[in-house]
C-alpha cells in the first residue's frame, strides 16, 4: 500500500501542533508578566536608593556647612543632640548657607526623618521643612572628638563653640536595614 504524501495532517497532528503552540503562548506571556513585574520591583527599590542618597547628600553637605558657634553671639552649643522615646531624635547645629546663618534640623519623629531649616534668630514661623526618608525606624548620632566617639556633643572633654572632627549617622530602616554614613568636618 502507498500512501498518498499530499494529502495533508491528521486530526491528531493537527491536536498535537496546536497544544504546542498553547504552551509556547503561555511561557511566552508568563516570562513577559514575569519581567514586567520584576522591573516593577526594581524601580521601586531604585526610587528607595535614591531617596536615601539624596538624604544622604543633604546632611553632608548641610554638615559641611557646620560652623561653631564662635560667629554668633548667642552662647549655645555648635551641635546639640536631643534623643526621646517620645519625640526620637534630632540633631541641631548652625550652618553657613548662602553667607547668612542658619539653624539646621535633621529631626526623627515617628517614622520620618526630616531636614528643618531657618535663618540664625528667626522665629518658628520662618521654618522651612522637607522630608527627606520614610520608614525610618530609629536615627542615630555620633561624634569624633579626641577621645573616641560619644552619642553627645558637646561631649565633656570638648568645648561647647567647637565642631567635632566627624559625625556618624545610622539609619535603621525598616526595608533596608541599617546604613550607615560618617562625615569628617575638618
Amino acid at each position: 500500500m502507498h500512501r498518498d504524501l499530499s494529502r495533508g495532517m491528521t486530526l491528531i497532528e493537527l491536536l498535537v501542533a496546536l497544544a504546542v503552540f498553547a504552551v509556547l503562548g503561555t511561557l511566552t506571556w508568563r516570562g513577559t508578566t514575569q519581567m514586567i513585574d520584576s522591573r516593577q520591583i526594581l524601580e521601586h527599590e531604585l526610587q528607595r536608593w535614591r531617596e536615601l542618597g539624596r538624604a544622604l547628600h543633604v546632611i553632608e553637605n548641610e554638615l559641611l556647612q557646620a560652623v561653631g558657634t564662635g560667629v554668633e553671639p548667642a552662647r549655645r552649643p555648635a551641635a546639640m543632640v536631643h534623643s526621646t522615646a517620645e519625640s526620637g531624635s534630632r540633631l541641631s547645629f548652625l550652618a553657613l548657607t548662602g553667607g547668612a546663618l542658619e539653624q539646621v534640623t535633621f529631626s526623627h519623629a515617628g517614622d520620618r526623618l526630616e531636614w528643618l531649616r531657618r535663618p540664625a534668630g528667626a522665629p518658628e514661623s520662618a521654618l522651612e521643612s522637607d522630608p527627606l526618608v520614610e520608614r525610618v525606624r530609629t536615627v542615630r548620632w555620633q561624634f569624633l572628638d579626641t577621645s573616641g566617639w560619644s552619642t553627645t556633643w558637646p561631649s565633656g572633654n570638648e568645648r561647647a563653640k567647637e565642631l567635632p572632627r566627624a559625625v556618624r549617622i545610622d539609619l535603621d530602616l525598616a526595608d533596608l536595614g541599617t546604613v550607615s554614613r560618617t562625615y569628617a568636618l575638618r
